[in-house]
């Protein structure tokens, strides 16, 4: 549908208002042209924004130093992910756009960090959020990850087997655990350890060291009971080994802001 433009005599300019605050105007344009305008800063932490923007038209006779709006407005949206970093894939891969379940990754630790109130501008706040939303949940939803639980036969597990870390290959399934743990929902150490590092390294947190943790035996609360979720005393009194990325070591200097 032809819109009559342009109007011999008579010049047009594009405006915007960004929802986050400040405003722009172009200079006149004619068909084909394009027009850039500079948003405000994106926030300085690790997690997603939506804005919107408002576009709008003012016309003005040639000449003449005074616009005019043209009635009416269009408003997008707009979701924005921030990282302090490219998201990190494995040597050769590529897409640091889409390609894998980075998003998704991102999502769950915005809500992880804005329900568990985390400032995931620190490096501290950023991993202190993940630990506790990937093991703990929320207080809304107080499970684990995709509700995984310990490959345990009081658990109704037990085969000891991994479900998504390829250990020969060195290789996570994350995309398979993030749509409803599509391989079950049983997690043994390897499981644990590959997610936990896999999802940190896509946001940019590559230098996490997995810390081995004896969860012993008896009936005492153990640092990773709801990681599994599981207690000493559902070990059947012997003694297990569970790795788990803990933001107490290791945590990495971030570098720049954020893209």
């Amino acid at each position: 549908m032809g819109t009559g433009y342009p109007v011999p005599g008579y010049g047009l300019r594009l405006g915007v208002r960004f929802s986050t605050g400040g405003n722009g105007l172009s200079l006149p344009i004619g068909p084909g042209d394009e027009v850039y305008f500079d948003g405000v800063p994106l926030p300085d932490k690790v997690g997603k924004s939506l804005i919107s923007i408002d576009w709008h038209w003012q016309y003005s006779q040639v000449g003449v130093a005074q616009w005019i709006d043209i009635p009416g407005m269009h408003t997008t949206e707009h979701l924005i992910y921030t990282l302090f970093g490219e998201p990190e894939f494995a040597a050769g891969q590529s897409g640091t756009q889409y390609a894998g379940p980075w998003v998704e990754v991102l999502d769950h630790v915005s809500r992880w960090s804005e329900e568990l109130g985390f400032d995931t501008g620190t490096d501290t706040g950023l991993v202190e959020a993940f630990v506790q939303g990937f093991v703990s949940g929320t207080p809304g939803n107080p499970l684990p990850i995709e509700n995984m639980r310990y490959d345990t036969v009081l658990l109704g597990g037990g085969s000891g087997f991994s479900n998504y870390f390829d250990s020969g290959a060195h290789r996570m399934n994350l995309s398979a655990l993030l749509n409803g743990a599509a391989h079950g929902f049983f997690f043994n150490c390897s499981d644990n350890m590959g997610c936990s590092t896999t999802m940190l390294a896509m946001i940019d947190v590559p230098d996490m060291r997995p810390i081995r943790l004896d969860l012993g035996t008896g009936t005492s609360r153990s640092p990773c009971e709801t990681a599994l979720p599981i207690r000493r005393s559902q070990m059947a009194a012997r003694s297990h080994a569970q790795w788990i990325c803990l933001g107490a070591y290791d945590v990495p200097s971030f570098r720049g802001g954020p893209v």
